[in-house]
């Protein structure tokens, strides 16, 4: 996730979708909440049809 961010923050991006097939320690939520001035939604496999059913 630290990657992630570290990616999204040179690239100046706002926002990102990091998607997985299994799930996020909470550590990587963690992270991901903490991020300053960037917007980080995570999909895993437990809102991964939450998701798809919004969208559709």
């Amino acid at each position: 996730m630290q990657k992630f961010i570290g990616a999204m923050n040179t690239k100046g991006a706002g926002k990102g979708v990091f998607i997985t097939s299994s799930s996020f320690t909470k550590t990587a939520v963690d992270e991901a909440s903490k991020a300053q001035l960037m917007k980080v939604v995570l999909i895993d496999s437990e809102n991964s049809v939450s998701y798809l059913l919004i969208t559709t």
